[in-house]
C-alpha cells in the first residue's frame, strides 16, 4: 500500500517520497525490534496464561469426572435406599395388619371370656337363690 503524502506541490511530494524511501529500510527493522523488545514480556505472560488455562481445563475435566462418578454412586445409593425403605414400609404395614388381627382376636377372646364370666355369675346367683330357697 502506497502512502500518499498530502503536500501541496509536486516537488514537496517527491522530496517526501525520497525521504521515506531512505528512512524506511532503517526505521522498519528498528521498529520491529523495538516492538519485539516491548512485547517479549507480554508474550511470556500470554504463554503463562495459556498454560494456566490448559491446567484449569484439565482440572475441571478431572473434577467433572469425579462429580459424575459421585453422582453415579449417589444414584445407586438412592435406588438402594428406595428399595430398602419400601421393604421396611411393607414390613411395617404387615406388622400393623398383624397387630390389628391380634387386637381383634383378643377383643373377641375378651368378649367370650366376659360372656363366660357373666354366665358363671348367673349360674352362681341361681345356685345361691335355689340354695336359699331350700334352706329353712
Amino acid at each position: 500500500m502506497q502512502w500518499k503524502i498530502p503536500l501541496s506541490t509536486d516537488w514537496q511530494r517527491r522530496l517526501g517520497q525520497l525521504a521515506y524511501r531512505v528512512v524506511r529500510p532503517v526505521a522498519r527493522p528498528v521498529a520491529w525490534r523495538g516492538r519485539s523488545f516491548l512485547t517479549t514480556d507480554l508474550n511470556a505472560r500470554l504463554d503463562a496464561a495459556d498454560r494456566s488455562r490448559a491446567d484449569i481445563d484439565r482440572r475441571m475435566a478431572e473434577a467433572a469426572r469425579h462429580v459424575e462418578a459421585r453422582l453415579d454412586d449417589l444414584t445407586r445409593l438412592l435406588a438402594e435406599i428406595d428399595v430398602r425403605s419400601r421393604a421396611i414400609a411393607d414390613a411395617l404395614r404387615d406388622a400393623a395388619d398383624e397387630a390389628e388381627r391380634r387386637h381383634v382376636a383378643s377383643n373377641a377372646e375378651l368378649a367370650a371370656f366376659t360372656a363366660q364370666v357373666e354366665r358363671l355369675m348367673l349360674t352362681l346367683a341361681a345356685d345361691r337363690r335355689s340354695a336359699g330357697a331350700d334352706a329353712p
